[in-house]
């Protein structure tokens, strides 16, 4: 039994975190999505962030390894003068936030 400090001090559960397959589900809702038909780029970075991040390396989501992982530059590739990354990421961004203000706007993940 709790004693009253502990009850008061105590936070509610949140909301459940989704699962590895609820999240792919839920990628794979997006990437169908007419905000992601025609979308190359910003689908490969999305699926990639995914999985990377549900594998326990979200810490290997940095502007470099994006851009060679993703996109394709050579190894030599500098983040610091090539803004690619940056500007994929914000087109990324915007589409997501379209998606889920259309189409996944009743979606439970996100």
């Amino acid at each position: 039994m709790l004693d009253e400090k502990d009850e008061r001090t105590s936070t509610p559960p949140g909301p459940a975190k989704p699962s590895a397959p609820e999240v792919r589900a839920q990628l794979e809702r997006i990437l169908a999505s007419r905000c992601f038909e025609q979308a190359g780029r910003a689908s490969r970075f999305l699926r990639y962030a995914v999985e990377q991040t549900l594998a326990g390396h979200g810490e290997r989501l940095k502007g470099y390894t994006i851009a060679v992982e993703v996109f394709d530059r050579p190894a030599d590739f500098d983040a610091q003068n090539d803004s690619l990354v940056r500007v994929e990421g914000g087109r990324l961004r915007r589409r997501l936030i379209e998606y889920y203000a259309t189409d996944g706007r009743g979606d439970r993940v996100q």
